[in-house]
């Protein structure tokens, strides 16, 4: 049995767990039931597509797919899984209400990959006509649905097709996934502001406004070719920058800076977490430079296993893994800013470096090409951004964002799953493994290395009163099935391992 049925296996697991603690969590309604009964249909359809090989991989890699890797469809079920999860925290009608639409709105998109497999254009169509009509049955759905069915549908076709080997059809559809539900929150919260805090309200208008622009300014740099030449690159983004900046002082009715050096270093948690942040940022660009150097230095020492540049860039998740955790410990909306602020400018770069921005671009391109792997293969290197979006999505997902100051249990899937257990099962696995899974490089104790390191740092934080956790067996299953699913996937674990730990430790 190849890899992509073990994990189609292991994602089925998790969903049907899930699924039963969502539906045992405050009584079963008849939203409830229906919910959970389209999520498992819509799983069940997945699994037999992976497992009776219903759907082609060379055909997807014919439209521009990453080649020499499975479609990853299984996994497009971790964003609405990991949706049901946060119904453990809904305190009213307001929140169950958006939360149901969130759901639903992954549920769209899973419907929509499922008929752009399975039929043809003219039977897509008869199923667009199907589920529109559908959705205006409920009076909690609404046109957002169709957008992210349209949006879905075409994403996958389109995106492939101008980011040739970049992605998996998985790997876009939970990221579109994402984007509909992060325009789905910015227009709630535009219209039903009133359960944000009035500091809260600021920060989410920041974070809002500045992902918009840096969306904008890229997309303006990539059309008029303003990338040929550095200056006007430069200004691209500094005219957006100003006009953002006098969008926010509408909306704050103050200046916007001096908010934000208000926010930033308004106490004496915030100074130390940003001092801590800035010497583990120079600790990351000189050992960047100096890894970056050596092999420049000495083209033959670069010919080393894959095993060892992995382990090399396991470095990378225990800086990262130094500034997540006491920014989840201390000050949550801190670390919300700081990764909105690193985001961006993660996408600044790339974009520099994948355009060939002159000066720039080509250095860009020398510095991170030795830390990238096979998979990738297209214009564009993601293996930073992935670990920076794995690290910070449960963080931007979870209902207790705005809420609280301390992070809560899902937050910290992505610490736990990625700058722990991936780590260790990387470094153990390649030192001390000796059983491999059947055509697989990852071994068998190097999965056990991560789900005990796992199980025993929640433990250790347990005991030590840093989370509370109510449900040993919800963390003991979610560690062991998320390691399991990083032993077999070929997709981006950076991005899918923090989904399938969240709802498990949503539950705990």
């Amino acid at each position: 049995m190849d890899s992509q049925k073990w994990s189609s296996h292991i994602v089925m697991s998790l969903t049907i767990y899930v699924t039963i603690k969502y539906l045992s969590h405050g009584g079963i309604n008849a939203l409830q039931f229906a919910t959970s009964g389209v999520l498992l249909l819509e799983g069940l359809l997945l699994w037999l597509f992976t497992c009776r090989c219903l759907h082609c991989s060379a055909d997807l890699h014919h439209i521009g797919y990453r080649p020499n890797t499975s479609s990853g469809v299984y996994s497009i079920l971790l964003v609405p899984v990991a949706l049901l999860g946060n119904a453990a925290y809904i305190k009213d009608a307001q929140e169950d209400d958006r939360n149901i639409q969130e759901i639903w709105l992954s549920l769209t998109s899973v419907f929509s990959v499922i008929v752009w497999l399975k039929f043809e254009a003219v039977n897509r169509m008869f199923f667009l006509m199907i589920s529109m009509a559908f959705i205006f049955v409920f009076r909690w759905l609404s046109v957002f649905y169709i957008f992210t069915f349209i949006i879905q549908w075409k994403g996958i076709t389109l995106i492939p097709m101008f980011l040739q080997k970049t992605f998996t059809l998985g790997e876009v559809s939970i990221l579109l996934q994402l984007v509909s539900i992060w325009i789905h929150r910015f227009f709630w919260s535009f219209f039903q502001n009133s359960y944000l805090a009035d500091n809260m309200f600021q920060l989410f208008w920041f974070d809002s406004i500045f992902v918009i622009a840096i969306v904008l300014a890229t997309t303006f740099v990539c059309l008029s070719k303003s990338y040929l030449s550095p200056i006007k690159f430069m200004a691209t983004y500094i005219v957006t920058a100003l006009l953002a900046l006098l969008l926010l002082f509408q909306i704050f009715n103050e200046d916007p800076i001096s908010w934000f050096f208000n926010f930033v270093f308004g106490g004496c948690v915030q100074i130390f977490l940003m001092s801590s942040w800035a010497i583990l940022f120079t600790l990351t660009i000189v050992w960047t430079a100096f890894y970056s150097l050596t092999e420049a230095n000495n083209p033959s020492s670069s010919k080393i296993k894959d095993i060892d540049k992995f382990s090399v860039r396991k470095v990378f998740h225990i800086l990262i893994l130094l500034v997540y955790i006491p920014g989840l410990l201390m000050h949550i909306q801190l670390l919300l800013i700081a990764s909105v602020v690193t985001f961006g400018v993660f996408v600044i770069l790339e974009t520099t470096r994948a355009l060939q921005v002159p000066v720039l671009g080509n250095q860009l391109h020398e510095i991170l090409k030795v830390f990238v792997d096979d998979r990738d293969q297209g214009p564009i290197f993601l293996t930073h951004i992935y670990l920076l979006l794995g690290l910070s999505l449960p963080l931007w997902l979870s209902p207790n964002l705005y809420t609280s100051i301390r992070g809560w249990n899902e937050m910290f899937s992505g610490v736990l799953s990625l700058g722990v257990g991936d780590s260790v099962a990387c470094i153990f696995g390649s030192k001390f493994g000796q059983i491999y899974y059947p055509g697989s490089k990852k071994t068998v104790e190097g999965t056990l290395a991560s789900i005990f390191s796992q199980i025993i740092l929640v433990s250790l934080a347990s005991y030590l009163g840093l989370v509370q956790v109510s449900s040993a067996l919800s963390v003991l299953i979610g560690v062991s099935l998320s390691s399991l699913f990083e032993a077999f996937t070929d997709q981006i674990d950076n991005l899918m391992l923090p989904l399938a730990l969240y709802p498990f430790l949503c539950y705990s």
